[in-house]
């Protein structure tokens, strides 16, 4: 999502109240501008992948892109203040309320928008932790100039990532639709339990080692 702008926060060490400020509004138009892109792409996806349904899917979860955005300040001041026992909390946490939302939904019978409310639910518990957990809060203010000093970080970060996505995920949108969704259901399992130690140790050593170095730069 929008985390590239909060990798450049993370970054610069000398960041001000307004580069703060500036990256939270910026991130809500930048979130607003994504469930927009996805509600006009979902009737393309679903006639890609003759799923009718899951184009009110996407519709409902295009949300989760301003929902992520109101956190992405939060949690970049927590990573740089190495707070990563309230971020692992945070995770922990989330996910567990989530999970049950979704088990409980599966039960009664929601099927496939049992996925879908645990998305959104891990967004929403996510966001609120984060809140709880730093007392950042955003002012009405927002400076061009600022944002202007973390673009070029944050577009290196966004086109690594963007590149990455791609890499990852090609495989996944070619055999769900042309394989059926159950073949892509045994194959994202295998395929999460293949890199699951890889993916996690990468990523813990990645998030400590980035505000460490940035401290030091």
């Amino acid at each position: 999502g929008e985390m590239w702008l909060g990798s450049a926060l993370i970054q610069k060490q000398d960041a001000t109240e307004l580069h703060y400020s500036s990256v939270f509004w910026l991130n809500i138009m930048i979130g607003i501008g994504f469930m927009f892109a996805m509600m006009l792409l979902a009737p393309l996806v679903a006639s890609f992948y003759h799923k009718e349904l899951l184009r009110a899917i996407l519709l409902v979860l295009s949300v989760n892109f301003v929902l992520s955005s109101f956190s992405i300040v939060q949690q970049a001041l927590l990573t740089k203040e190495m707070e990563f026992k309230k971020l692992s909390l945070r995770t922990i946490v989330a996910t567990a309320l989530s999970g049950v939302l979704s088990i409980w939904m599966a039960y009664i019978g929601g099927g496939v928008w049992s996925l879908v409310v645990q998305s959104m639910s891990f967004t929403l518990f996510n966001s609120f932790l984060l809140w709880w957990f730093s007392p950042w809060r955003p002012k009405f203010i927002f400076s061009l100039v600022n944002i202007k000093e973390v673009i070029p970080f944050s577009m290196n970060i966004m086109g690594s990532g963007m590149v990455y996505f791609l890499s990852r995920n090609i495989d996944k949108l070619l055999i769900g639709r042309f394989l059926g969704s159950e073949a892509l259901g045994f194959y994202s399992i295998a395929h999460k339990i293949m890199m699951y130690p890889t993916y996690h140790i990468s990523w813990v050593v990645s998030q400590v080692m980035f505000p460490a170095f940035s401290k030091i730069q």
